[in-house]
C-alpha cells in the first residue's frame, strides 16, 4: 500500500502542478525521457511531448490559452516491483482567460500511465490521455448596473 499511496500522491501533484501552471514542477513528475500523449478526438491529430524540456514548454504554451481544474477519480494501479501501471479517469473543466474569449470547456477521459520508481520516488514514464468527450459552450458576461 505504500507504493499505491505514493503513486496516488504523484497523481495529486500532477493535477495541482498542471492546474496552477507550474510547468517545471509538472514536467519533473515524469522521468527525464518520459512522455505525455494525447489521442485525438473528433478528427484532431494525436499529440506527443517527450522529455523534460518539451513537457515544460507544452504546459507553458497551453496555459496561455487554457485555465482549468482537473477532477480526478481514484486510480486503479497495479504495482510490480519498481514499475507500475495505472488508469485514472478524469474530467478537466477549463476556460480561455484571454480578453474577448468566452468559452467554457469540459473534457472527460482516461489516463493510461506507466510509472517507474526512481531515486526521487515514483515518476511517470508514459502518460497517454484518451479523451472520450469534449464539450464547449459560449457564455456572455452581463454588464453590471
Amino acid at each position: 500500500m505504500d507504493d499505491y499511496s505514493a503513486i496516488c500522491n504523484l497523481e495529486g501533484h500532477y493535477a495541482h502542478t498542471w492546474d496552477t501552471g507550474d510547468a517545471d514542477g509538472w514536467a519533473a513528475l515524469f522521468t527525464a525521457h518520459g512522455f505525455f500523449e494525447m489521442t485525438g478526438i473528433g478528427g484532431r491529430p494525436d499529440r506527443r511531448f517527450e522529455g523534460t524540456a518539451a513537457l515544460a514548454q507544452f504546459c507553458r504554451d497551453i496555459h496561455r490559452a487554457v485555465k482549468g481544474l482537473h477532477l480526478m477519480h481514484t486510480p486503479a494501479i497495479d504495482v510490480s516491483g519498481d514499475e507500475a501501471e495505472g488508469w485514472v479517469h478524469f474530467e478537466f473543466r477549463s476556460h480561455d482567460p484571454r480578453d474577448g474569449y468566452s468559452e467554457l470547456s469540459s473534457t472527460m477521459g482516461v489516463y493510461h500511465v506507466r510509472y517507474v520508481r526512481t531515486a526521487d520516488g515514483w515518476r511517470m514514464r508514459e502518460r497517454i490521455e484518451t479523451a472520450v468527450s469534449r464539450n464547449t459552450a459560449s457564455y456572455f458576461a452581463i454588464p453590471e448596473g
